[in-house]
């Protein structure tokens, strides 16, 4: 893991957002975020799965619990905001090849999907 150099692309990034997203969702219900100006579509995502999706930024890269609260008081959820609300805020990170790693030992067999 490098810590402190966030390096993911956009579309990189997008594809995490769409993992987690589906993380709580029917894979086959779930519409991806395809343009990094859309918003988490709230209307597939309740409170708790909102929760969970933090909740994995929160461990994923270390953002306090505090500054995770504070954001999402704003409501405003686009994926670049989110994506420049991790950079700034990250303490540790990891290459998107890393991350996938993570994501395939955590959910192949359970969730039913990898990132892509």
């Amino acid at each position: 893991m490098e810590l402190n150099k966030f390096s993911f692309t956009d579309k990189e990034f997008l594809n995490v957002v769409n993992l987690l997203c589906k993380l709580d969702i029917d894979e086959e219900d779930y519409i991806p975020i395809v343009s990094m100006d859309l918003s988490l579509n709230m209307n597939d995502l309740d409170s708790l799965s909102i929760t969970v999706f933090f909740t994995w930024l929160h461990h994923l890269f270390g953002i306090p619990e505090t500054a995770i609260q504070n954001f999402v008081s704003k409501g405003n959820f686009t994926v670049r905001i989110i994506k420049d609300f991790v950079m700034t805020e990250a303490i540790k990170t990891y290459s998107y090849a890393e991350a996938k790693k993570i994501f395939t030992k955590k959910t192949v067999g359970y969730f039913g999907g990898t990132l892509e």
